[in-house]
């Protein structure tokens, strides 16, 4: 690509139809390039055409009352006529500027004439947009569409994060549909030197809307469970569980749960282990989703009061989760284990497997829900109807959804206000819906 660049006069460039509405902080983007200078120059034709960088030429113009400019000469012609490569292309420019320049090209014919605009909507079109994102290192009109709806609906931060690689193209595609706040409280994340991926912003955009509905959720009151309620929800740690839902000791078949996966819970599982002791019936199970990387510290914690039994894998056929052991190594995961420990011997049950494929995630209710049709296998296989089944960290309370659809009793808490508010509303949206059926 034609690497001259010359000091343009602002007043002879054309700016043309532009499609960017929010401009950004323009202030703060002078305030910028005064200090460290206009570090990626604007992008003309050699007719004064502007291609890209209307907010830096805007900002010099508008906001430093400069009269010139650096400016890239684009020669549309040039790779028109495919005499740049793909390479050369990607090398050169950032993505946002490989938009602007697919639509300069579309505005030429194959002569290297400017295409009208009723020229541009007939159906012989000359270049398709699949032809010129190619030319330029787009992939095809697939990579176009994504970086032009990170152009048009993007927040400035965004565009930016994706030019210099922080944002992958698909990622930021996802975040572009996402509101302006939203939009800069993602990319705003800490990332630990990653490009950021498509998981990774759906993953910052659920919390992020779940710290908003939190707020709004957190005014609600409370119900307070009747004791002769069959599924009773509580917002208390598990430590106080007992004397807070009046469970008695030895009364409880199963516990089944999804316990924290991070390092801070570690000193609590000996707790939990010592808590299953208490209050499970002699053969009674204790069940628990875990992690993988402190599992052998978890195993060895719960193996103070109870015995290990079995682990059950839980295998989805999704997308593998990134697992980074350290700087070095990265591991795709697609299953984890579900630990399965007794209270002394085993009460009989029937066969079940252990093998748990997941057809489907579900967050609907919680950032860390388990699938429902998982849970109410688990309680299915290992409890009987009418045992008592306790949920010491609730979350999304599917167990407690679980036991409801099965005819088990159920007590559960968690020390998050907002979760148990949220499975109060999903108790009760589950009771009007099988009501109604």
């Amino acid at each position: 690509m034609n690497q001259h660049i010359i000091e343009a006069k602002i007043s002879e460039i054309q700016l043309g139809s532009r499609h960017r509405k929010d401009m950004g902080d323009m202030e703060a983007l002078a305030q910028s390039m005064e200090e460290t200078g206009l570090l990626q120059p604007i992008g003309i034709t050699p007719d004064y055409e502007l291609v890209f960088g209307e907010r830096r030429l805007r900002a010099y113009r508008d906001v430093l009352g400069r009269d010139t400019i650096p400016a890239r000469i684009v020669d549309v012609q040039s790779v028109l006529h495919g005499q740049l490569t793909e390479n050369t292309m990607r090398k050169d420019f950032t993505p946002s500027e490989l938009v602007a320049i697919v639509d300069a090209l579309r505005s030429f014919t194959h002569g290297g004439d400017r295409r009208s605009d009723q020229a541009r909507k007939c159906d012989d079109e000359t270049l398709t947009v699949d032809e010129a994102a190619k030319r330029v290192g787009l992939g095809g009109k697939d990579g176009y569409s994504r970086a032009k709806a990170v152009v048009e609906k993007g927040v400035p931060e965004l565009v930016e994060a994706m030019d210099r690689g922080a944002v992958s193209v698909s990622a930021a595609a996802v975040l572009a549909d996402a509101s302006p706040d939203e939009q800069r409280a993602c990319i705003s994340k800490p990332i630990n030197g990653e490009k950021m991926e498509g998981r990774g912003v759906l993953k910052w955009l659920g919390r992020i809307r779940w710290e908003e509905e939190r707020k709004a959720i957190l005014q609600r009151q409370l119900l307070m469970p009747k004791t002769a309620d069959a599924i009773r929800l509580y917002h208390c740690p598990f430590q106080q569980l007992e004397q807070t839902a009046g469970v008695a000791p030895e009364s409880v078949q199963l516990i089944c749960t999804d316990i924290p996966y991070g390092k801070g819970f570690l000193p609590e599982v000996s707790e939990l282990a010592d808590f299953a002791g208490r209050v499970l019936v002699p053969g009674g199970l204790f069940v628990t989703h875990c992690g993988q990387y402190w599992l052998p510290e978890v195993i060895s914690a719960l193996a103070t009061t109870l015995r290990y039994r079995w682990v059950i894998a839980s295998v989805w056929e999704l997308v593998a989760n990134v697992v980074h052991l350290d700087q070095k190594q990265r591991i795709t995961s697609k299953w984890k284990p579900i630990l399965i420990f007794s209270k002394g011997d085993l009460r009989k049950l029937g066969p079940w497997s252990d093998v748990s494929h997941v057809e489907e995630s579900e967050k609907d209710w919680h950032e860390w829900q388990q699938p429902l049709a998982e849970v109410k296998k688990l309680v299915d296989d290992l409890s009987q109807p009418g045992d008592l089944v306790v949920d010491p960290c609730g979350g999304g309370f599917t167990t407690a959804i679980a036991c409801h659809l099965l005819g088990r009793r159920f007590v559960g808490c968690d020390i998050d206000k907002a979760a148990v508010l949220k499975g109060q509303e999903r108790l009760a949206l589950e009771a009007a819906t099988a009501t109604a059926a």
